[in-house]
């Protein structure tokens, strides 16, 4: 409303999206950055631009992260993308040009970042890689979780024991993609001032 009063809603790019969902213990999870179950990982992204015609579309058949996010405003704002980005510009199924399906999502929480307690029950370090309906988990301490998101969208039936080949593609798929990203740690340190301490106190990143 705000933008609108000030004439720049038709000139401005909006996104709403969030980093994260929330656990209320639907498996034996509270609060975030535990698990990577959907309550935790699917966002919601809504996208708005009046030059993308045409508005008020709802898009499902389509999987997107949030590391496409940063691609698809550069590509909206003809700004040219980085040549090693991980993320997908999502201007072509925004425009209905897409040519492929964007059918494949990752997600990752690591052994390494120590800023969040994780849940003893699943180790510190998972991954999970999401290929059409199916969606893999692997956790560190040797337990794999398998799901079919379009018969269990709550994620209550594994399916590692039963569905064995469809395991291992999802293994096979979560590995190569593990081996392909490389995480980088920088040598900059910087000093969180007490007032930012505070606020991420507030949020709940510290103790």
């Amino acid at each position: 409303q705000r933008l609108d009063e000030w004439n720049l809603l038709d000139n401005t790019l909006l996104i709403i999206t969030s980093d994260h969902g929330e656990s209320f213990n639907e498996h034996e999870v509270w609060t975030h950055g535990n698990s990577l179950y959907e309550e935790q990982i699917k966002v919601p992204l809504i996208i708005r631009y009046p030059e993308l015609k045409p508005g008020g579309k709802v898009i499902n058949e389509h999987i997107a992260q949030t590391v496409d996010l940063m691609p698809t405003i550069l590509d909206i704002l003809d700004f040219p993308l980085p040549e090693k980005i991980q993320g997908r510009s999502l201007l072509p199924i925004l425009k209905g040009e897409a040519a492929n399906k964007f059918d494949m999502a990752f997600a990752e929480l690591r052994p390494d970042i120590t800023w969040k307690s994780k849940n003893p029950r699943f180790g510190k370090g998972i991954k999970a890689a999401i290929y059409k309906e199916w969606k893999y988990i692997s956790y560190d301490n040797g337990n794999y979780e398998l799901y079919d998101l379009n018969a269990d969208p709550e994620e209550k039936n594994n399916l590692i024991a039963k569905e064995t080949v469809k395991a291992d593609e999802m293994r096979s798929i979560l590995t190569t993609w593990s081996n392909a990203v490389i995480h980088q740690k920088g040598d900059k340190v910087e000093k969180i001032d007490s007032g930012r301490l505070e606020q991420l106190r507030s949020l709940g990143y510290l103790k």
